[in-house]
């Protein structure tokens, strides 16, 4: 079946057949390159994972890399020990008498 016949069997008008005609290149073109790149990926992971395995690391689940950029991950935990901070002050001041829970708040800060 021709790209005419398929273009009349849908509804299509000259104009969409021809567009198709000169595009469908780009487009499998983009698809096989688009391929090729994701099975380049997949080998590229299991290589690395392998590597990981025979290195001891343990990648049976996930590969075991560093993240690109620390930022956020920084700042989600300041964010965090601002929060557990402002909790224990407003614990400290409305009185709790659990002194147990003081030296856990002060093991933290050491580590």
């Amino acid at each position: 079946m021709t790209d005419a016949q398929r273009s009349d069997a849908i509804g299509l008008g000259e104009v969409a057949v021809t567009v198709w005609s000169i595009a469908k290149w780009p487009v499998l073109w983009l698809w096989i390159v688009n391929l090729a790149l994701l099975l380049g990926a997949e080998f590229d992971a299991e290589l690395e994972r392998g590597r990981q395995l025979q290195g001891g690391i343990e990648a049976e689940d996930e590969l075991q890399l560093p993240p690109r950029d620390t930022r956020q991950i920084e700042k989600q935990e300041q964010k965090r020990r601002r929060l557990v901070d402002e909790g224990y002050r407003l614990r400290r001041r409305r009185g709790s008498h659990g002194e147990r829970h003081d030296r856990d708040h002060d093991r933290d800060d050491r580590g």
